[in-house]
């Protein structure tokens, strides 16, 4: 037998019991008697619900006479069951909510006004609680009341429209805009668009613009619509490249401008005269999206038959198609946008061309023999 230390089924270790009754006598203090509950809660007692005043930003400046939207965002391992909000100094509001049953996450959307030619600071605080009891506080945020807004809105701008496009087809745009927290809201929004035709050089605008009554806060989104303009119809398929801006205003008039659909690129307005035209563009970065548009005509052919050629007559506004198995050509008159009637030709028609004094238009026909034994 290894030597070693000696151990009795019987008779257990005395020594060891008066250390398990001191620890078990410390575990236990402070217990309520509902002891498993509160010994395997008693970590979570002690960690605070964890507050945060997510919107305004500390420091902000916000208009007097306007709305402050406000969120915020509390959780717990144990639930959040009240949250209570605060406002003091320029600006006085009290904000209490309860949560039943008790939620491990809370977020609220909610505002409050600071009064008009209201002037100084406003500090918000915010103090949650949990289903215990115990209470978190969140940092504190301070924000600027002034009757004076100095902050231009934000705006980003979005064109949608095909590569190919048709004379009847329409350009969508779509601009948002968003004015700073407490500001005084967006009250114009609209886009400019600058079209210059590949095969000449000078150019045409495009603008458009919605007023917005009573002014917005937060995020807008106006959708605009055009049609294709500055072609030749006489000479498409033609080629259109535009530039566009998005612009917004607030209630000031402070001005924001930008060429992409990113808030954060705003810059500023500049007023410029373009095609004899006073319109809005924006200062810096990329001026606009730029959009080749390629523009053309589609219509429906007459039934039947196999269209071999085409030919464009531009002289007498003429579209002409050889149909092998109709054995005729098909006239479209541009001018009135119609087919006139079928001319008849010989057996399966192919080719086209215009005589050298455009005075005749000739095509080919095959022709079939049977050969006699």
């Amino acid at each position: 037998m290894a030597e070693g230390l000696g151990f009795d089924r019987e008779r257990p270790d005395t020594r060891l019991v008066p250390a398990f009754i001191v620890v078990a006598l410390a575990l236990l203090a402070g217990c309520d008697g509902d002891t498993l509950y509160d010994f395997i809660d008693i970590g979570a007692q002690l960690d605070p619900p964890q507050a945060v005043i997510e919107e305004p930003s500390d420091g902000i400046e916000v208009t007097s006479g306007n709305r402050v939207p406000v969120v915020l965002t509390a959780t717990d391992s144990l639930g959040i069951s009240e949250i209570f909000f605060t406002a003091s100094g320029a600006a006085q509001s009290e904000i209490r909510l309860s949560f039943l049953p008790p939620e491990r996450k809370v977020q609220v959307d909610t505002a409050f006004v600071v009064p008009a030619e209201s002037i100084g600071l406003v500090e918000l605080r915010l103090i949650a609680s949990n289903s215990r009891g115990t209470v978190g506080e969140a940092d504190p945020v301070t924000i600027v009341a002034s009757n004076i807004d100095r902050i231009p809105p934000e705006v980003g701008i979005e064109v949608l429209s095909a590569d190919r496009m048709e004379t009847t087809d329409t350009i969508t745009v779509e601009v948002t805009a968003k004015d700073n927290d407490g500001g005084s809201g967006v009250a114009t929004v609209g886009f400019t668009a600058v079209v210059t035709n590949t095969a000449r050089a000078d150019t045409f605008v495009v603008t458009q613009s919605e007023e917005l009554s009573p002014p917005a806060d937060g995020t807008v989104t106006q959708t605009f619509t055009f049609t294709p303009v500055f072609f030749d119809p006489l000479a498409l398929p033609d080629s259109l490249a535009i530039e566009f801006s998005g612009f917004a205003k607030d209630a000031q008039g402070l001005c924001a401008a930008n060429g992409t659909d990113s808030l954060a690129a705003s810059g500023d307005c500049v007023a410029a005269t373009v095609a004899s035209q006073n319109v809005t563009l924006a200062k810096e970065g990329p001026l606009a999206d730029s959009v080749i548009v390629v523009l053309g005509q589609s219509f429906v052919l007459p039934s039947g038959g196999h269209i071999a050629d085409m030919l464009v007559d531009t002289t007498r506004q003429s579209v002409y198609l050889s149909n092998q198995t109709r054995h005729h050509l098909n006239v479209f008159r541009a001018q009135s946008d119609e087919w006139a009637a079928s001319v008849p030709v010989g057996s399966e028609p192919w080719g086209l061309e215009i005589s050298e004094d455009e005075d005749s238009l000739r095509t080919r026909a095959e022709r079939r023999f049977r050969s006699s034994a």
